[in-house]
């Protein structure tokens, strides 16, 4: 059948059986529609969601089980009591046969939740893959049921609550959860259910398959809150959906024959004619040859490439996280090139920049440990990052030439002030103390390894600002340096050079907040 379009292809293979395409009428808002494949029942997702229909069986056996002792138990006891019933009435034809005692809101209470450990004990055989301090496995009671009409999973910690049926083409997302005693309606359900009808039991957090069938299906985007969409786990299995979805591109569709085509259209266009199932199943059953051979063929071969791609899927979900997910996931966690982007001194930059480069080179040695088909992929996410740490490091870099003329302009300018504007009189009126104190605390502070950067470039915008025009001012050393001009010593400016000063001062006061702000110096 046709895959859901609000999921991804990952999710059908991973979760949906493969059935011939088939017409549906919708009962509620009439007309017909496409039928989805078959997917993991409610039950089955929020105990384990086991992206193996083998686990999947178990956990379903194991779950079927739940309650019948009790429920036989109960049965006999009514067969018992409608036996005396029938007898007294039989001893007395004046005797009011008495219906068998429902049990109380107490008994019902009690029952259902000894249920509800039970399906936990089935939970806890489940592997724990991504902890959470308050999440709930949750089953919904109707008509006086002892085990639940429906299930799903609320995680109270980050607010939200996932669950799915059998019909449904991916998992629901209700950005909320419920509370204790009162009505809560999850993604499945048109109908809330009553608080009183609500049995909650804590889990440890979330299993390999939910996180899995999470990222491939959920209904909803993003599909984790942003709480937990950075943790490794969710990572991780959002990296395993992106392969499985890569790998389920290669596979073609089906190759139909024109025969085939014109046959399977003709059947669906006929089942979009009938008003019941059975109308719609004999369409295929009164197929006469040739058009049935042409049909079953048709079949055969959605039927073949369903299987390639389950295959596909399974063989990269497996049990738990994949070789190439968790090596990339080791890369994600160990190379952070903003760690260079945020160093304050070019010492801390240049120091990340080795511990990076090194356990790049370290983490690619891992690169033989993969599958071959994973080799090539993990070799570019390791070209991608080097290069990445290089140009952080390039940048910072730069920033520290910028630096490194500035001490060049502090330099020249000192020596030229200290030969040339001496004395009470010139440093107080052409070339003063105050920019000799300036260019001298600039100096100071590029000396030592320890000052950030981007208060060395604020000290020189400040300075610049300060600093007057004249033909052998701070401000022209420092234009010069930074430009390759020769302002210093000019009697006259060019027209161009007229607003030298302003534009140096955008210039230094750009390269100081972005410093700031890659330092997070600037909040």
């Amino acid at each position: 059948m046709p895959k859901s379009n609000d999921t991804t292809a990952a999710y059908n293979a991973l979760f949906q059986e493969h059935e011939p395409p088939s017409v549906g009428i919708n009962e509620r808002r009439g007309g017909h529609f496409m039928k989805v494949d078959k997917g993991q029942s409610c039950h089955v997702f929020a105990i384990a969601s086991a992206p193996t229909w083998e686990k999947s069986n178990e956990v379903n056996v194991a779950y079927s089980d739940i309650g019948t002792d009790r429920a036989v138990q109960r049965t006999l006891r009514e067969l018992e009591h409608n036996e005396a019933e029938e007898d007294k009435k039989e001893r007395n034809r004046d005797y009011v046969i008495q219906p068998f005692p429902e049990p109380s809101e107490v008994e019902r209470r009690e029952e259902r939740m000894s249920n509800m450990k039970e399906i936990l004990d089935v939970r806890n055989l489940q592997e724990t893959v991504l902890p959470v301090e308050n999440m709930y496995l949750c089953g919904g009671f109707r008509e006086g049921k002892m085990t639940p009409e429906h299930m799903w999973v609320e995680d109270h910690t980050n607010n939200i609550s996932y669950d799915t049926f059998i019909d449904r083409g991916g998992i629901a997302v209700v950005n909320k959860v419920g509370k204790d005693g009162q009505p809560f309606k999850p993604g499945c359900e048109g109908h809330a259910f009553n608080g009183k009808d609500i049995g909650r039991i804590k889990v440890d957090g979330y299993t390999y398959g939910q996180l899995i069938a999470i990222a491939s299906g959920a209904e909803k985007k993003p599909p984790f809150p942003n709480s937990i969409a950075n943790t490794p786990q969710v990572l991780m299995a959002m990296e395993t959906v992106k392969l499985v979805n890569e790998a389920l591109a290669k596979i073609p569709g089906p190759l139909l024959t024109e025969d085939e085509k014109r046959v399977v259209n003709a059947v669906q266009e006929e089942q979009m004619k009938k008003d019941s199932e059975p109308e719609i199943k004999k369409v295929i059953t009164d197929l006469q040859q040739p058009e049935k051979g042409f049909y079953e063929s048709a079949m055969a071969k959605y039927a073949e490439v369903g299987r390639l791609q389950r295959e596909a899927a399974r063989t990269i979900v497996g049990t738990g996280f994949h070789p190439f997910v968790k090596l990339n996931q080791e890369l994600n966690d160990a190379i952070k090139p903003e760690q260079i982007k945020q160093s304050k001194t070019l010492k801390e930059a240049h120091g990340h920049f080795e511990t990076l480069i090194n356990k790049i080179n370290e983490l690619e040695e891992k690169k033989n440990t993969l599958p071959v088909e994973y080799q090539d992929k993990y070799q570019e996410k390791i070209d991608t990052l080097r290069q990445s740490v290089q140009n952080e490091f390039d940048a910072k870099v730069k920033v520290r030439e910028t630096v490194e003329q500035i001490r060049r302009a502090a330099t020249n300018y000192l020596e030229w002030s200290n030969q040339n504007a001496t004395g009470w009189r010139l440093s107080f009126l052409s070339h003063g103390s105050y920019g000799r104190d300036q260019a001298q605390k600039l100096l100071d502070m590029i000396k030592n390894e320890d000052t950030p950067m981007a208060n060395i470039l604020k000290v020189a915008n400040e300075t610049v600002n300060t600093s007057g025009t004249n033909k052998n001012s701070f401000s022209r050393y420092l234009h010069d340096e930074l430009n390759g001009t020769k302002l210093v010593g000019v009697d006259s400016l060019a027209q161009k050079f007229k607003n030298y000063k302003e534009v140096m001062n955008t210039k230094l006061r750009d390269e100081t907040e972005k410093e700031e702000q890659n330092t997070q110096m600037r909040r």
